[in-house]
């Protein structure tokens, strides 16, 4: 009979680490894909950055800085993501945090004098091509809040007991996430150039 209730002990532990097994697995896996996602926007992103920032130079004086300040930020996210080919663990986005932000506030700036300068808001073409990159930003923007809240939950389901050990067991470790304050706090665009 002690063996009978011993097997089925060890039948329920082993079912439930199964079960934690699959669940961390499922959720890393969400990471993952959410990740990728965000990656393949921001690469997408990248593209249109540049041909913006080609535009835009010809638009400006000779020397204005704005226009190489946007490229070199470009290539550092560029970099960065390159360098994080699946999601990064915590401490591991601070380089691209960075990144990210600057490009943001220039690509800011960058609208600001769009709209300020009537020779720029006539220009369809800069126009165009800055609705595209503040619209690859917002939704970089919404895919990054999901990558978060994925993030946040499989973070969150490391923290268990059973967890634990199976983490340690099968090399599950957390996730950095991408926002911290300061990108929540990051310049909102306008997605008329032309008002």
């Amino acid at each position: 009979m002690i063996y009978v209730v011993s097997l089925g002990l060890l039948v329920s532990v082993a079912a439930w680490l199964v079960f934690v097994y699959q669940r961390l697995n499922f959720l890393r896996g969400q990471v993952q894909n959410a990740w990728l996602q965000w990656s393949r926007v921001t690469m997408q992103r990248n593209e249109r950055l540049e041909h913006f920032a080609a535009s835009f130079a010809m638009c400006l004086p000779v020397g204005s800085m704005l226009p190489r300040e946007l490229r070199r930020m470009m290539e550092d996210s560029r970099l960065a993501l390159s360098a994080r080919p699946g999601a990064p663990r915590p401490g591991g986005l601070k380089a691209l945090r960075e990144a990210e932000l600057g490009l943001r506030q220039r690509m800011g700036d960058s609208v600001q004098l769009i709209e300020n300068n009537l020779a720029m808001r006539n220009n369809a073409d800069l126009v165009q091509e800055c609705r595209e990159v503040s619209d690859a930003l917002a939704m970089q923007e919404q895919i990054a809040k999901a990558y978060d809240r994925s993030a946040g939950d499989y973070n969150n389901a490391l923290l268990g007991p059973a967890a634990r050990m199976v983490a340690g067991m099968f090399g599950f470790v957390p996730v950095a996430q991408m926002h911290n304050q300061a990108l929540h706090r990051a310049i909102a665009l306008r997605r008329d150039a032309e008002g």
